[in-house]
């Protein structure tokens, strides 16, 4: 007699998901409450948002529900990379930040305040806080790209080619320009150590391409993006030192 087997039958479960966006809704006031920034009278439109990006950055897995106890455990141990999405939403939504809002995303912005640092800068100087000024300056030197120039009006080394400055907008004189990158001792040895060639680029084309650590003549490729050069115009002194160098030279290059 032939044993018929049976076919067991599989059934397949069914994954819950759960709506992340749903679940920041019934959490929000947990949320709101376990960073502490009701005190920043952030619109609700806002705060909506805020928790929001907090849940689905908290919550790693849609296939349960976390209880609210979890949720705020979460958010204070990973406070430091919450308040930065807090400052960068803070930063993307409202144009005039009060000075408690400042205060906040100065205070854990990190990174995400470097494209905001010149709007920053002019609000902290507005609520006249050099405190809130040194930290955007400490920011800048972390996490941003400072250039070789100090400003001398706002402290911030941004002084760009052009010789203005990044920040405060404020432009430097080219003396000043001298002085910050010791032009003299070092146009001395370069002359010294150039070709003839790049000499006889910068007579032609009356200045030379100056940077923190070297000097190039104006035909040379530079990339901006890896390290600012700027221009400095040769005084009628300092051509004429070029020319005794390219006539001591026995071979042209």
């Amino acid at each position: 007699m032939e044993q018929k087997t049976k076919k067991k039958r599989r059934r397949r479960r069914r994954h819950k998901t759960i709506d992340l966006d749903s679940l920041a809704e019934q959490y929000k006031e947990y949320v709101i409450e376990a960073l502490g920034i009701s005190y920043l009278e952030l619109p609700q439109r806002l705060l909506d948002e805020i928790s929001k990006e907090v849940v689905n950055a908290v919550v790693t897995s849609t296939s349960y529900k976390p209880s609210v106890d979890t949720v705020v455990k979460r958010i204070n141990r990973y406070r430091r990379q919450l308040y930065k999405i807090v400052s960068a939403k803070i930063l993307e939504s409202i144009d005039k930040l009060t000075i408690d809002q400042l205060e906040f995303v100065i205070g854990t912005g990190e990174e995400v305040l470097i494209p905001y640092i010149q709007e920053l800068y002019k609000l902290a100087k507005k609520y006249n806080r050099d405190d809130l000024v040194s930290m955007l300056q400490y920011i800048w030197e972390k996490y941003g790209r400072p250039t070789p120039i100090q400003c001398p009006k706002c402290g911030f080394r941004t002084i760009m080619a052009d010789y203005g400055c990044m920040v405060c907008g404020y432009v430097v004189g080219e003396n000043y320009i001298r002085e910050q990158l010791n032009f003299g001792e070092r146009f001395i040895e370069f002359i010294k150590t150039a070709s003839v060639a790049q000499l006889r680029d910068i007579v032609d084309t009356g200045f030379i391409l100056v940077s923190d650590i070297d000097m190039k003549s104006p035909r040379e490729r530079i990339v901006p993006s890896v390290r600012i050069y700027y221009p400095i115009y040769l005084r009628s002194s300092e051509l004429s030192l070029i020319m005794e160098e390219i006539s001591s030279r026995k071979i042209p290059v």
